[in-house]
């Protein structure tokens, strides 16, 4: 064995054996959350980094991308293909997007709840 106890060696109606099962649990998770906020916080920082949408340069580049990727127009198209070339388009500008304005938190919530939603 690893040395971690065996989930089957409780009594699984024993209160105090729930509980303790559940905080390892919890703590599982939070170890997860935070690799996953570092990653995120890391990825962040870096399309700041380049995305750094204070410099006007910056904002003409992001505006024609907005504009190439039409990301302010509807997908939608008569030809299946184009259509998910449209969609692809506008996943690239607001990834860059939300990389690039929100805050580290808010990304969090957002791609955990997409992935959570994404498995459900």
């Amino acid at each position: 064995m690893s040395g971690e106890p065996d989930i089957f060696a409780g009594d699984p109606f024993d209160p105090e054996y729930v509980q303790a099962m559940e905080v390892k649990a919890y703590e599982q998770v939070g170890e997860q959350d935070d690799e996953v906020k570092a990653y995120i916080a890391n990825k962040a920082r870096a399309c700041r980094k380049v995305f750094n949408i204070l410099d006007p340069d910056v904002r003409t580049v992001l505006t024609d991308l907005m504009v190439f990727c039409r990301a302010m127009d509807t997908p939608f198209h008569e030809v299946p293909r184009k259509q998910d070339m449209l969609i692809g388009r506008g996943e690239v500008f607001y990834r860059i997007k939300s990389y690039s304005c929100l805050d580290n938190d808010t990304l969090f919530l957002l791609l955990t709840d997409a992935k959570t939603k994404m498995k459900g």
